[in-house]
């Protein structure tokens, strides 16, 4: 069972215009409470809970529930990932989710748009603990934009890339993204394969290297899914790579290699330093399995 326990905070729009997520706020007068308030009060508790229903049983519609409750490109790009994550598990995969309480608790304002704050109480395997912010996409509607997970936002620990990928020998690997959640780092990551013959992954060449000033480099091993293990010409692969959770991105690289049909080893580097811009802090124990 998955174990959570997080409370919420609700954006309700006051405008057509889509609400910043961050500024001061302060109370509303009972007067600026508009009459539909209470269905967009009632609506917001019902997605908190929708999406912790949706969360425990991502395995049972491959996320199709969880995908239509979040918005955004980290959230969307989170839900899509932990998909690839459940498909590939050689085994089951099953959550129930306990809801002890969900109330919410005052208006206020939040620049252009009215808010308010929902405090639920549920579980599944892990911990959320704090704020589940949502964004209104119409009438009684709202999505996920970020949640609190572990003591640690979900927005700040996923990182996105753009066009990051390296080709070489008829082979392409692209990082999509990185998750930073306690207590690992997980790479999701794209190969494809246009070399005529089949390519396999060499799980011993698998590595996160941290060249520190001074010192020799250190090499971590990490996990992958067996998705990237063998891939035919003309195939790609969508697979997960994780190591334990690192402090920082400056002097990593993460390292991977295939073996052509003929033999020759290929490897493709990433260094991290440049391309991940925030690190959230680490938090527990380190581990190098995926963390979806």
């Amino acid at each position: 069972m998955r174990r959570l326990a997080f409370s919420g905070l609700v954006l309700l729009a006051a405008t057509s215009c889509s609400p910043s997520l961050k500024g001061a706020s302060q109370p509303l007068a009972q007067e600026q409470v508009g009459a539909g308030l209470g269905l967009d009060v009632a609506s917001a508790r019902r997605t908190a809970l929708d999406f912790v229903n949706a969360y425990a049983h991502t395995t049972e519609d491959d996320g199709g529930r969880l995908s239509a409750l979040v918005v955004g490109p980290k959230l969307t790009t989170w839900v899509h990932w932990m998909t690839v994550q459940n498909q590939q598990f050689d085994g089951t995969i099953s959550g129930v989710a306990e809801v002890r309480s969900v109330a919410f608790v005052d208006s206020f304002l939040v620049q252009n748009a009215v808010g308010g704050q929902v405090n639920l109480g549920a579980s599944v395997t892990f911990t959320l603990d704090g704020p589940l912010t949502l964004l209104q996409t119409g009438t009684a509607e709202w999505r996920v934009v970020d949640a609190t997970r572990d003591g640690q936002s979900m927005d700040d620990g996923i990182q996105l890339f753009q066009d990051l990928s390296v080709a070489s020998h008829g082979v392409t690997v692209s990082l999509h993204s990185l998750f930073m959640f306690t207590p690992a780092w997980q790479f999701n990551i794209t190969v494809v394969n246009r070399t005529g013959g089949l390519i396999r992954f060499e799980p011993d060449r698998l590595g996160l290297f941290v060249r520190r000033q001074g010192a020799p480099a250190e090499h971590t091993h990490g996990v992958y899914t067996q998705a990237l293990d063998a891939l035919p010409s003309g195939f790609d692969a969508e697979g997960l790579v994780g190591f334990p959770q690192q402090d920082e991105a400056k002097g990593r690289t993460l390292s991977l290699a295939y073996r052509l049909a003929g033999g020759r080893h290929v490897r493709f580097d990433f260094p991290l330093g440049d391309v991940v811009t925030q690190v959230p802090p680490t938090g527990s124990e380190p581990s190098p399995g995926p963390t979806s």
